[in-house]
């Protein structure tokens, strides 16, 4: 299939769209807001480089407040719906992803089990070159250390990832932008008793993956 995004954004840009999604009252309690863009929209700094997709997780019994949502803005296409893919046979909600102002926005279902969190998420080849479907698998982590609430100086509340589990993540991808937004966070301060609990749970973390080429 034709890739039809391959698009870099600033951080101004999807930043703006954050926060405009974090403003939404329908939404902004059941939104978080994970991967390179945290430590930027807490510090209010820019990142100085390109940003690909907004990544956003979300708890699975919310998925359907927030379909409702996304419809209700004329976001949502059924085709990029992973509940649409003809191989998710049995049909488990991977989450959905749209187009806000051209950027493409991931909105990820996440299932606290016991000790342990699930992650799902997926592929779209209009997207991202091709379908698959994802599901990581974090032990011995607690939903606060995962996701928490913060406050940024004009008073506007968001949601997303620990600064510490974004730590946690971008030391395993180690590519030349993860060391941008490591040095920010460092350059903020994390809290080092969350982050020795979440790092072995983000490094540990085990990926199964299914995608469309491999279904008969």
């Amino acid at each position: 299939k034709e890739v039809i995004f391959m698009n870099m954004f600033s951080c101004k840009e999807v930043k703006e769209v954050v926060i405009s999604l974090m403003g939404e009252q329908k939404v902004k309690d059941k939104i978080y807001v994970a991967g390179g863009i945290v430590p930027w929209i807490l510090s209010g700094n820019d990142s100085g480089r390109k940003h690909g997709d907004i990544d956003i997780v979300v708890e699975k019994d919310d998925m359907g407040t927030v379909r409702e949502f996304l419809r209700d803005k004329g976001y949502y296409k059924v085709e990029f719906d992973s509940m649409s893919f003809p191989f998710n046979v049995d049909q488990t909600d991977h989450g959905v992803e749209v187009l806000i102002k051209g950027i493409p926005v991931n909105f990820a279902p996440f299932e606290v089990r016991g000790n342990d969190i699930t992650q799902r998420n997926f592929s779209i080849a209009e997207l991202g070159g091709f379908n698959a479907l994802l599901t990581a698998t974090l032990k011995d982590i607690s939903v606060e250390d995962y996701i928490t609430d913060y406050k940024l100086d004009d008073g506007l509340e968001i949601g997303s990832y620990t600064v510490e589990v974004v730590r946690a993540a971008k030391e395993k991808s180690d590519r030349e932008k993860d060391l941008v937004d490591l040095r920010e966070i460092d350059r903020m301060g994390i809290d080092y008793e969350r982050y020795s609990r979440v790092k072995p749970s983000v490094q540990d973390m085990k990926i199964d993956f299914i995608a469309e080429d491999l279904q008969v």
